[in-house]
């Protein structure tokens, strides 16, 4: 186990060395992606690096000889500035690139080290054979807010990985694991409503003194980075940018590592009692039932079975979900609006606030 003030991804893998997939999300600054490439590198381990955009990709490649770019936007500028090493990425096609160790004329020597995609090139690289691979990793699974996002890039990226996986068992060969990085922005978001992480990040983000949860029974693992786990990334609290945004909700978010982009104000338990079951939802095979208190008009959203309610919708059929958002939709987010709403869990709210986004109705 390493510690010297950052993140270390081999840490998680020595500690859960039967994860599939590893959620890593924090402040700005312990050193995650910088660490999982090291991990690679010095492990001789394959990998696919993936960015969002095809520009990103591009960026990548060509950013370190544009004379306008005061840094090299690579991945690997700052693991070649401390380990002497020369690994630069090279533009296949667009959204493509490959890593090599490259000499001083910066002409490719030996293997590839890893792959470089982006997640919207995914679509198109389906047929690809991209199994030779021990880690695929994307950076910023969690989009910032000024990103333009597809909602069906969960599907992308979990077929893709799939696609990627495909025969590895029949010849013997151990599963590629899945590595997310993401900065604390905007905790809803379709990954994390296509993975169902929603609620877990959140009881991490309330429960500070616990950084890690392991879902067993699927292999995934979300790890929330603390400030007393990376204490070198919080050198920035007290000077610089952090003196200059202290108390500011910027501050919670990027130096911190709070989901402080989120509303967390209706996300409480009620007491069931006087609530009179309301509307039943299925969603992702999921019931959700809504409860109405009628002394005050309080909605309340919660697991706790009735087989009493008033309304039921299918929200995983088209025209169940359309149904349920003529008739119902808008009025609850009106009420959430008007803080007559209660949720047990934020993707309950997640669901009736952000409906037509979610399910594109």
């Amino acid at each position: 186990m390493i510690k010297d003030g950052y993140y270390h991804f081999s840490n998680d893998l020595e500690a859960y060395p039967e994860a599939l997939c590893y959620m890593v999300y924090s402040m700005r600054g312990p050193g995650k992606t910088y660490s999982f490439l090291r991990y690679c590198v010095e492990n001789k381990k394959k990998f696919i690096y993936m960015r969002r955009t095809n520009k990103s990709v591009h960026l990548i490649c060509t950013g370190r000889k544009n004379p306008l770019l005061k840094k090299d936007p690579s991945p690997f500028a700052p693991l070649n500035r401390d380990f002497g090493w020369n690994i630069l990425p090279t533009e296949i096609e667009d959204g493509i690139g490959v890593f090599f160790q490259c000499d001083e004329e910066e002409n490719p020597e030996g293997e590839r080290i890893g792959d470089l995609l982006s997640l919207n090139k995914v679509m198109d690289s389906k047929g690809s054979d991209f199994s030779d691979v021990d880690f695929i990793c994307l950076d910023e699974f969690c989009p910032q807010t000024h990103e333009i996002v597809r909602k069906t890039e969960a599907e992308a990226l979990l077929d893709f990985y799939m696609t990627a996986t495909r025969d590895r068992a029949n010849r013997g060969l151990p599963d590629i694991k899945l590595v997310l990085f993401s900065n604390t922005e905007n905790i809803s978001c379709p990954i994390t409503r296509e993975m169902e992480t929603i609620d877990d990040m959140v009881y991490l983000n309330f429960n500070l003194d616990q950084t890690h949860l392991y879902k067993e029974e699927r292999g995934l693992l979300l790890h929330h980075i603390s400030l007393e786990e990376a204490p070198a990334a919080a050198k920035n609290i007290e000077a610089g940018i952090g003196k200059l945004m202290k108390g500011t909700k910027w501050a919670d978010k990027a130096l911190y590592g709070l989901f402080a982009n989120n509303d967390f104000t209706y996300i409480k338990k009620l007491p069931m009692k006087h609530m009179k079951p309301y509307i039943e939802l299925i969603y992702q095979r999921k019931r959700i039932f809504i409860y109405i208190r009628e002394a005050d008009g309080m909605f309340y959203a919660s697991h706790v079975k009735n087989d009493q309610s008033i309304y039921f919708y299918d929200l995983d059929r088209e025209a169940s979900r359309n149904m349920y958002w003529v008739e119902h939709g808008r009025e609850l987010q009106i009420e959430c609006m008007e803080e007559h709403f209660i949720f047990e869990n934020y993707s309950y709210y997640d669901l009736i606030m952000h409906f037509k986004e979610i399910l594109k109705v």
